[in-house]
């Protein structure tokens, strides 16, 4: 009776660990998901204020960073650049597998156009919320952001 009784808590503890480890794992995976997205948002708006878009090479796939790149491009084009501030983050919903993840977020940012070359402002600040999805991918074993689809949610002008 005594070796049931082991075998059975012996079983349960083993249970118990994995199901934790699992856990623990998956709170790990999405904590990484969430510093990177974190940091993109950090990053993204030095780039465009120094016009560089490498700075995001780290963080994101080649599909996305000649994206930021085409949109820094039109920008200087047009004699702009953007001087923008997150101003809150909201992760709305985390899906993660194996080698890929989507990210829902809400987002609200603060943000303007301004000269590149003497920095002064060329528009009012806009206060806009976005709604993002973000598609990551596993890239070197890490990950990075695969693609960004924004969608405007509120609109204060800019």
């Amino acid at each position: 009776m005594k070796i049931k009784f082991r075998v059975l808590l012996y079983s349960a503890v083993v249970l118990i660990a994995a199901y934790l480890v699992i856990f623990v794992f998956a709170k790990g995976e999405e904590q990484e998901v969430k510093n990177l997205i974190t940091t993109y948002n950090n990053v993204l708006f030095r780039a465009h204020l120094e016009m560089n878009s490498k700075l995001m090479s780290r963080l994101t796939s080649e599909k996305q960073l000649m994206k930021i790149d085409s949109y820094i491009s039109y920008n200087l084009k047009n004699r702009r650049t953007i001087k923008g501030d997150l101003l809150k983050l909201d992760f709305m919903e985390i899906k993660i597998t194996d080698s890929s993840a989507t990210v829902t977020t809400r987002e609200s940012w603060s943000w303007q156009y301004i000269d590149p070359n003497t920095k002064e402002p060329l528009s009012d600040i806009a206060e806009d919320t976005y709604g993002n999805t973000y598609e990551l991918t596993r890239a070197k074993g890490h990950w990075v952001i695969n693609d960004l689809v924004s969608n405007v949610l509120e609109q204060s002008g800019g």
